[in-house]
């Protein structure tokens, strides 16, 4: 409203300088792209705005990790999502605390406060410790517990802010750095915000300030024999593994073992691209959508799969009722497991033109 009425005041100004010569169509196009110009200046600034506000807000629940192992040490982020009477929950990777013989969180200011490993989980790259902050009263009555919520929405183009410590504890604590996620699977987020060494097990933020997931590697090369530079490829970890892992490691206040099938796979997409497609495509099923379909090339003897009698060449269709069109959809099922669960595999095998269902228990 406020705009039109901008609008009819300069028209109105215009119209008493005008000598008659001037276009009207032409001024009120000009008039327009002035007032939407100020329009996006106005979007621009009240999205800064936001950003700002989230960090001041969720920043205050990420920490810096300091972990020394017999020689040396590293660091690395985390982000703090539960109180429990005076003690805070913090999440990271497992790669930050893996072989770790001392663990500080560490807060601005120079503060290191001791912590403990509650539980660590190496397939899923997640790892939770936790720390009291009685010696530090400042410091408890500012923090600010993020909340992990899987069912938070995502889509590609979304704003995504990482929150973690590169390189440094004490220069660059807590930098913040911005972009959008660039692809979506179950087991990765694709972002194109830069991180680097050190944000390992850092915060990554919608401009709501929720956490949506959980920052852990980045690619600095491709892979394959010709490795190319890449730049701004880096990858979290989403909320449901996250929430699973810490889960499972708040429950049973140790290491999380995941199970395995036992089984070597790759995508008939792959092996179209080397000399095994002739060795394997007489296995395919003899319909429209073969390229799709995972194919197991290899079974580890006295494994799961070995046992219940899985081969070379079957198809992979299903696993837990669930279908298996890429290679994720299998890590996925299996990383929200544990050794104690149970599941379905179905395979297609052309020896005998049919679907066989397998029953997966791995203890």
């Amino acid at each position: 409203m406020k705009f039109k009425n901008i609008i009819l005041i300069l028209l109105f100004i215009f119209s008493l300088s005008s000598c008659g010569k001037e276009d009207p169509n032409f001024i009120i196009h000009d008039i327009t792209n002035k007032v939407t110009k100020i329009e996006e200046e106005v979007e621009v600034s009240q999205i800064t705005s936001s950003i700002t506000e989230v960090y001041n807000k969720v920043s205050k629940g990420c920490i810096g990790i300091y972990c020394k192992n017999e020689t040396t040490y590293s660091t690395g982020s985390g982000v703090v999502f539960k109180e429990d009477n005076g003690l805070y929950y913090a999440v990271t990777n497992e790669h930050v605390v893996d072989e770790a013989v001392l663990v500080k969180a560490y807060f601005d200011n120079g503060i290191y406060v001791d912590a403990t490993i509650i539980g660590k989980d190496s397939k899923n790259d997640i790892a939770v410790i936790s720390f009291s902050l009685d010696s530090f009263p400042s410091l408890k009555e500012s923090i600010y517990i993020n909340q992990i919520n899987s069912n938070i929405l995502l889509s590609i183009g979304q704003t995504a802010l990482a929150i973690g410590c590169p390189l440094d504890l004490v220069e660059h604590y807590n930098n913040l750095t911005s972009g959008i996620i660039s692809n979506i699977s179950s087991l990765n987020i694709s972002i194109d915000t830069p991180v680097n060494s050190g944000n390992s097990g850092g915060g990554l933020f919608n401009l709501k300030g929720e956490l949506i997931g959980l920052v852990y590697k980045k690619d600095t090369y491709s892979t394959g024999t010709t490795q190319v530079p890449v730049d701004c490829m880096g990858y979290a970890i989403p909320l449901e593994i996250v929430n699973k892992a810490i889960n499972d490691i708040l429950t049973l206040k140790r290491d999380i073992t995941r199970p395995l099938i036992g089984i070597s796979v790759t995508t008939v997409n792959t092996l179209l691209q080397n000399t095994n497609y002739e060795k394997y495509s007489q296995y395919l099923p003899t319909i429209e959508n073969k390229y799709n379909y995972i194919i197991i090339t290899g079974v580890t003897e006295d494994s799961v799969a070995d046992t219940i009698g899985l081969k070379p060449s079957d198809i992979v269709l299903e696993i837990g009722g669930n279908p298996v069109n890429n290679l994720d959809d299998i890590s996925y099922k299996l990383n929200l497991m544990l050794l104690s669960d149970s599941t379905t595999i179905k395979i297609y095998r052309k020896s005998i033109d049919n679907t066989i269902t397998f029953l997966l228990k791995f203890i």
